[in-house]
């Protein structure tokens, strides 16, 4: 192996690793994104269910109301 084929292949070597941290930290960010609409999204299905529940029991208190 000579000198310029050694420094070629020092320099991909180089490229590819900082190809490979690039595509993590890129990856790595993605993931972090998704997980915090995940916990909004879970907020909002919490918020929703507890609307329906409230809903529900309004309506049930109007039925028993009307049926006496």
């Amino acid at each position: 192996m000579n000198t310029t084929e050694a420094v070629i292949r020092i320099i991909s070597f180089i490229i590819t690793w900082r190809l490979v941290a690039y595509i993590y930290k890129s990856y790595n960010k993605k993931i972090s994104e998704l997980s915090k609409r995940m916990k909004t999204l879970e907020t909002q299905n919490e918020i929703y269910i507890d609307f329906i529940m409230k809903l529900n029991d309004i309506l049930n208190k109007r039925d028993t109301q009307d049926t006496d």
